[in-house]
């Protein structure tokens, strides 16, 4: 709606420019919708790839480890060191199950052991070289745990500044814009008209057009709680309840991307048409990362 009627003003800038205090307003609400674009622009992209590179960097930090570690579990089954040999026993899988702020530190600590007698594991087959990939595989995905928390945190801040700009410009256009505009009833009758249209398109269908969505965790295909929902590009988001299920409502008919995220799963998101006044029921599967 704010962008329609915004259009208004673009396109009867000619006449606009003819009423000052229209033609300031015209333009504060030109600076408002872009400023709301730019953050909607944002709020799309922070996620990108970043649960993609996490996954695939926690797969080469668990291979690398479990398979370098190998000369160092039989250099302690030599020595009859078995504290040694179980501290560096950790299958690949185990590494992989792990929480992603666990993983990490695990992973160090066998690193930590196989540096400590890189000289007594070199003749096992172990090389500096190996230590140093291995290090690397480690520092990166440590490097990388914190980002899509991060993202998350950072998407909803955008989110909160969505709404308020959205309140704060329809407000402006109710006490301000609303009232130049209606002044010009009698000078030009059909620029307030496609005024007022434009200031109501959208509104009939917001009320009746919803999402219901069921969150899964592919574990077992159990509910899962407080998984976020939200539609791409709007302000709309929800948090699941104990059943796994939210809603997102209010919407224009049109075609709508819905994410859903948690802590510790792979994102998920479905594009979805949707019409006037319909209902669309959606499930999400999440695995975790």
């Amino acid at each position: 709606m704010q962008r329609a009627t915004n259009q208004i003003g673009l396109d009867n800038n000619a006449y606009i420019l003819t009423v000052p205090a229209m033609d300031t307003a015209f333009t504060n609400l030109k600076a408002r919708v872009l400023s709301i674009t730019g953050l909607i622009s944002l709020q799309t992209s922070v996620l990108s790839g970043i649960a993609v590179d996490k996954r695939n960097m926690k797969e080469t930090m668990a291979h690398l480890t479990y398979n370098y570690a190998g000369p160092g579990r039989a250099w302690a089954a030599q020595n009859n060191d078995d504290t040694t040999y179980q501290a560096l026993n950790v299958s690949e899988g185990k590494i992989k199950r792990e929480e992603d702020d666990v993983a990490g530190p695990v992973c160090q600590a066998i690193y930590n052991i196989l540096n400590a007698n890189i000289a007594a594991l070199t003749p096992f087959g172990l090389l500096p070289a190996m230590l140093g990939e291995l290090n690397t595989a480690i520092t990166d995905y440590m490097a990388i745990v914190p980002l899509p928390n991060n993202a998350i945190n950072l998407r909803q801040t955008y989110t909160t500044n969505i709404d308020t700009q959205v309140t704060e410009t329809s407000e402006f256009l109710e006490r301000q814009l609303d009232n130049i505009v209606r002044g010009q009833i009698n000078a030009n009758p059909d620029f307030v008209s496609n005024y007022f249209n434009a200031r109501v398109i959208n509104d009939p269908p917001v009320h009746s057009t919803t999402f219901k969505i069921t969150v899964l965790n592919a574990a077992g295909n159990v509910p899962m709680l407080n998984a976020r929902a939200e539609a791409i590009g709007t302000s709309q988001i929800a948090f699941t309840d104990a059943n796994g299920f939210c809603e997102l409502k209010k919407f224009p008919k049109g075609t709508y991307t819905i994410l859903v995220t948690a802590t510790g799963f792979v994102p998920q998101q479905q594009i979805v048409p949707i019409g006037l006044g319909e209902t669309v029921e959606l499930t999400f599967t999440l695995s975790a990362v």
